[in-house]
């Protein structure tokens, strides 16, 4: 029925388009934003925060399968970058989008990260379903949810569809939206419930704190709580402009934040930037003043005035999947959380509300800055260095970092001349290092042989060592055959490094190992033991609606077999205890 109904009104909207005679841009009357003057060959990239990818995702396999764990921007090339990973190409199955986004479970004031579990000992995930049930499948219910017309670029056939800016100024009790994608996906979002019901956020503490204040950037931290009274507040970070500290104690599972963005837009590369940013401007300008000009304070990477709202998109934008494709996202709170690649907090995405979370991942002091991961944390530090300042246009000072600064200055010169006077097979050595930084690195099958080969090839860094260590005990720890290693020993020190590196968000896939090895060996305690960790871990990375992301279910469901019934998995005593 709801498809149907998101078919017709999508339909309705075409036969309005076509009938109307629109031609793409400003409503008659209106003053274009872009001067003729404006160059049209300006390209800017997209920032996409990630902090996950395929391979880090937990996949438990069964035990049967054989599964691996600021130049200008005339510069710039692509908004998104046609050969940037994350970018979703129109002609892409949309059965084949990965979601690059992560996060956290709960509420405030230290609640349990799971809740309890049933008379089976299993543990009960919340599916949300925020739609609205309505039969009137009509025209003016799909323009009742926008409070101004929509105005479309021409139709594309790639699309089938114009593109199209659609805003709500009174959405999120004031906040407003606004979303530049195709009139389908409009549709099926005008269903969702926060556009029907002014509750369905606030009554979930969403949006807490909004408007901004204009103290919210000040370096006091008494007046910037005072009036926001929130677990966070904003100031100047040295070296990285305006970040979030914690206002108070905050311990693993705690919600920091939960916003709803004011800008939702297709990820596409059918429009030059000029014809973008004409759009996107109606975006901004048709929110609120306050909402507006909040979006127009936050972080830049050109500062080029003439494609300010990209600027804005690039330097804060989140991937968000609505309607079976990729949308970037801004939401503004969140945008003052900077990089740390062992980030102290996780967030994810709720799609059905529009909502971006963020939760503790471990305790965060008073005053402590609070940080999530923009790049996947188990790259290589050259990987991460490198992402960061192509992506973002800086250079990551994290303690994971800046610790591999210090040890590369500690070194001197005298390996600067021992690495120019390195041998051609020690040069190919460092090649197929660097061929082995990439997420699908296996070491060979002797599971203790990569310790030699990275030793070898000379890792710049205490922190690539233990990257390289956990990419070889996850694989390790996935092989099943009869002449695997794995061990519970190895289980342990997996969970040791990852805890060494800060990567206590990322926990799922760790607990996830011991787990399955625990039970392998016949342990029964250690199984739900580590079950039940790796479940809450999923529960932060993933949020309350787990079983909508494909992966993570197949994991839960995993967590909750052993859990309930771990001599009944199929992992019980396969391997001899070691």
């Amino acid at each position: 029925m709801k498809n149907e109904l998101v078919s017709t009104l999508a339909l309705l909207f075409l036969l309005y388009f076509i009938a109307s005679g629109r031609t793409s841009g400003l409503n008659q009357g209106q003053q274009s934003i872009i001067s003729a003057e404006d160059p049209v060959d300006i390209d800017v990239q997209s920032g996409v925060k990630q902090s996950s990818e395929d391979n880090f995702k937990f996949r438990p396999a069964s035990v049967e399968e054989q599964t691996p764990g600021s130049e200008s921007p005339d510069d710039l090339h692509g908004f998104p970058a046609a050969n940037e990973p994350a970018y979703i190409h129109e002609d892409d199955d949309d059965t084949d989008i990965a979601q690059s986004s992560a996060a956290g479970v709960t509420q405030t004031h230290r609640p349990n990260l799971l809740p309890e579990p049933d008379s089976d000992g299993d543990v009960a995930v919340q599916t949300i379903d925020q739609t609205i049930d309505t039969d009137t499948n009509n025209e003016e219910f799909f323009f009742s949810t926008w409070t101004h017309k929509p105005i479309c670029t021409d139709y594309f056939e790639v699309l089938q569809a114009p593109l199209c800016v659609f805003t709500n100024a009174s959405f999120a009790s004031g906040r407003g939206i606004s979303i530049f994608t195709t009139p389908a996906i409009a549709a099926e979002m005008a269903s969702l419930l926060p556009f029907h019901n002014p509750t369905a956020l606030t009554s979930r503490g969403i949006n807490h704190g909004y408007p901004p204040q204009a103290s919210s950037t000040s370096t006091s931290k008494s007046e910037s709580q005072s009036q926001t009274q929130t677990p966070w507040y904003t100031a100047p970070i040295p070296g990285k402009g305006t970040g979030m500290l914690a206002s108070q104690q905050l311990h693993r599972g705690d919600l920091i934040l939960a916003t709803t963005p004011y800008l939702l837009s297709y990820m596409e590369n059918l429009l030059s930037t000029v014809d973008r940013e004409h759009y996107l401007r109606i975006a901004i300008e048709q929110l609120p003043e306050r909402s507006k000009e909040h979006y127009l304070s936050l972080a830049k990477i050109y500062g080029d005035p003439r494609v300010v709202v990209q600027d804005v998109v690039k330097a804060n934008a989140f991937e968000m999947q609505v309607g079976g494709r990729m949308h970037l996202a801004v939401f503004p709170e969140a945008s003052r959380i900077n990089h740390a690649c062992g980030p102290n907090a996780q967030y994810h995405l709720q799609p059905t509300l529009l909502t971006h979370y963020v939760y503790a991942a471990r305790s965060i002091s008073p005053d402590e800055e609070i940080t999530i991961a923009y790049a996947p944390p188990l790259k290589f530090r050259s990987d991460r260095m490198a992402y960061l300042e192509s992506t973002f246009h800086f250079r990551c000072t994290c303690s994971r970092c800046a610790a591999a600064d210090e040890r590369s200055e500690e070194r001197g010169e005298d390996d600067d001349n021992n690495n120019k006077s390195k041998s051609k097979s020690n040069s190919d050595a460092n090649s197929n290092d660097r061929s082995n930084t990439n997420s699908n690195y296996k070491p060979n099958s002797n599971d203790n042989s990569h310790t030699d080969a990275y030793a070898n090839n000379h890792l710049s860094t205490a922190d690539d060592a233990a990257v390289a260590d956990i990419h070889a005990l996850q694989w390790s720890l996935s092989n099943w055959e009869s002449n695997s290693t794995a061990s519970v020993k190895k289980a342990e020190m997996l969970i040791r490094l990852y805890q060494k590196l800060g990567l206590d968000a990322f926990m799922d896939t760790p607990y996830g190992h011991a787990a399955l090895i625990y039970n392998a060996v016949g342990s029964v305690g250690g199984a739900q033991k580590y079950a039940r960790l790796a479940a809450e871990a999923a529960l932060l990375k993933y949020g309350p609606d787990v079983d909508g992301d494909m992966d993570a279910a197949r994991s839960m469901e995993t967590w909750r077999e052993l859990m309930r019934n771990p001599m009944g998995h199929s992992s019980w005593r396969r391997r001899k205890q070691t």
